[in-house]
């Protein structure tokens, strides 16, 4: 199973730059360099903060460059989009019987379950108490099968003073849900740190995949003052191949154009 993972492309208004980037040219580029090399993904997942404020021109502006993506996609919530208008461009979204934008894909190699964190009016993001019932259930329908899951909010601190402070609030309470069914997840994916940060939380491999557009610079530990600073690291996208026995995960930077260049001599580095 190969899946794509573009996260956090805060499409704006047609021509609009923000921080010195037009988030539909990067998003071009991106779904150029995903059209190229990998058309034969199974599935692309957007892990939100697909548009910058979440109003009409914004989304427009989005479908207009997901319409030449080759690959089949689905779009998840993050804390800067709005479901009524996601739903509104994009009606084929999944959506659970309470509204949240949550769906479930079974796949060759298991379960892939997308999570809607978004918690209206604030930036950080919220499990409430029907995504969690929802989630319950998923699990255990999964019949054993090997568990992926993905989300737009980090569940857990990584040190970056101003992100942790508006991750999932209550990540520790989605531990609780998804603890009985550890040893079956393979990893948990995420976005909005706009930054690559990979590790363990309670054991369970997780990745976050950098933005299509401005990075959050890497200030570690506490800050003077509550802040935080944007910078051009490269954008990326990530591609996960998954298998039974192993799951490897690869950052594309499409930006750059990099000059391939042939090995010249006999094999061997």
């Amino acid at each position: 199973m190969k899946l794509l993972q573009v996260t956090d492309p805060h499409v704006a208004p047609a021509g609009k730059i923000i921080y010195g980037v037009d988030g539909r040219e990067r998003l071009d580029a991106c779904i150029d360099d995903i059209n190229r090399h990998h058309a034969d993904a199974d599935l692309c997942l957007f892990t939100g903060d697909l548009v910058n404020h979440g109003d009409e021109a914004e989304y427009a502006n989005l479908k207009g460059a997901l319409d030449r993506l080759r690959v089949p996609f689905r779009l998840m919530m993050g804390n800067h989009d709005d479901r009524a208008m996601l739903r509104r461009f994009f009606p084929q979204t999944p959506v659970d019987e309470d509204g949240h934008l949550q769906s479930v894909i079974d796949g060759a190699e298991g379960r892939v379950i997308l999570l809607d964190t978004n918690d209206p009016g604030t930036s950080a993001g919220a499990m409430c108490g029907k995504r969690l019932s929802w989630l319950d259930r998923q699990l255990a329908e999964s019949a054993g099968e090997p568990l992926y899951i993905f989300l737009h909010h980090p569940p857990l601190a990584v040190g970056i003073e101003y992100m942790d402070s508006i991750s999932l609030r209550n990540g520790e309470e989605l531990w609780t849900h998804l603890a009985p069914h550890a040893a079956r997840i393979r990893f948990i994916a995420f976005g909005h740190l706009h930054r690559p940060v990979s590790g363990l939380w309670h054991g369970v491999p997780f990745h976050c995949c950098p933005s299509t557009v401005h990075q959050v610079a890497l200030e570690l530990g506490p800050q003077a003052e509550r802040h935080l600073n944007f910078n051009h690291e490269p954008p990326c996208y990530a591609i996960f191949q998954v298998g039974r026995e192993n799951v490897v995960v690869h950052q594309q930077r499409f930006m750059e154009n990099w000059k391939v260049m042939p090995r010249l001599g006999k094999p061997g580095m």
